[in-house]
Parts: structure tokens; C-alpha cells; sequence
């Protein structure tokens, strides 16, 4: 199971976003995506929901951040939205974590996707947990090892009604 966090970069500013990646991949190793539109953020999205998604808050005059909220309510719930600057967080309803950082402070951006993107790893630690222990059979007996007539007297009852 992997470590890491899928991290997708949506930025107008091609050397921030490249420096954003290339920190996030060596430093922490986490696979990213870098786009420059919004209309690229919204297909990468469709095609894989990231774990963490870092967006201006702007591009070319327009919001990001509803949009986005908009898209990874409906297809991504788990991922976070970390917005670099001044933005309107997405309204209550909504059911991703929001997170404005300054974009021009790099050790807060990385501090903060660093910190969202262990969560994110938990988050789908966790799903998996709980996705093998729900297959698993349900029978209160079944853990249970052994052969001793006291043992097959108990159990025999609830063996034979499955």
C-alpha cells in the first residue's frame, strides 16, 4: 500500500508550480500533477480524484475554489483543498476540507500539504481497514482454534444453523 498522497497543482505560475513539484516529489515523495488551467484541474479530477489538491485562487481573474469544491464534492470527498491566497471558502454544505495558506510563504505551503497529505494517507489506510474487516466473515466463532469436545459443543450450534 502506498505511503504517499496524490497531489494535484493547479497554478498560473509555471515556476512556483514546477519548484511546488519538485519539492513535494523529493522531498516527500509524493506523486503530483502539475496543470495550469482550471479546465485541466477539473478533467485530472474526473480521470483520478487526488488525495490533496493545491490551487491559486485565482487564475486569470477567476475563482478556483468553487469549481473545484464543486467537483470533489460530488466525485472526491476525502481530498483537500488547500487554496494559495485570498478565497471565500466553499459554503457549509460542502463536505472537503478547506485550507487557505499565503503563496508566498513555501515552508507554510509545504508544512500544510505535508500535514494533509499524511492525513490523506491515513484516511485511505483506514478505508481499506475497515473494507477487509467488513468482508470478512461475521460469525463470533470463527477466530477460534481448536478441537476439544467442550470447544465443538459450543461452537456446533452456531456452525450448523449458517
Amino acid at each position: 500500500m502506498a505511503k504517499t498522497a496524490f497531489i494535484l497543482i493547479l497554478t498560473g505560475d509555471a515556476d512556483r508550480g514546477n519548484s511546488l513539484r519538485e519539492r513535494l516529489k523529493s522531498d516527500l515523495g509524493h506523486p503530483c500533477l502539475l496543470v495550469s488551467s482550471l479546465a485541466d484541474a477539473l478533467d485530472s479530477i474526473r480521470d483520478r480524484a487526488p488525495d490533496v489538491v493545491v490551487a491559486d485562487a485565482r487564475i486569470a481573474g477567476d475563482s478556483t475554489v468553487e469549481p473545484l469544491t464543486e467537483l470533489l464534492d460530488s466525485l472526491a470527498r476525502d481530498t483537500t483543498l488547500i487554496s494559495m491566497g485570498d478565497a471565500e471558502p466553499p459554503p457549509r454544505k460542502r463536505h472537503i476540507q478547506f485550507v487557505t495558506v499565503d503563496p508566498a510563504n513555501e515552508s507554510e505551503i509545504d508544512a500544510t500539504i505535508s500535514r494533509l497529505a499524511d492525513k490523506a494517507v491515513a484516511r485511505r489506510e483506514d478505508r481499506l481497514l475497515k473494507q477487509t474487516l467488513a468482508a470478512r466473515p461475521t460469525d463470533a466463532f470463527d477466530a477460534i482454534v481448536g478441537r476439544s469436545p467442550a470447544l465443538v459443543r459450543i461452537t456446533a450450534p452456531t456452525q450448523n444453523a449458517a
